[in-house]
């Protein structure tokens, strides 16, 4: 990774796509996809794409 700094940050209050109807159902989706060690509101985009499998570039 490059000196500069990285500001991959995702912010679940926000993201639609993960939007859930309790608390509990947020955190039971973040347990079962593996997230939940990265964080519960604020996470490195870069993890999570780490987790996923997801492949970024200058990681």
């Amino acid at each position: 990774m490059s000196s500069q700094v990285r500001t991959g940050v995702v912010d679940l209050d926000t993201a639609s796509a993960t939007r859930s109807a309790t608390q509990d159902h947020h955190e039971k989706f973040l347990r079962n996809a593996g997230l939940l060690a990265i964080g519960d509101k604020y996470m490195d985009g870069y993890a999570v794409a780490r987790v996923l499998g997801v492949e970024m570039d200058d990681e």
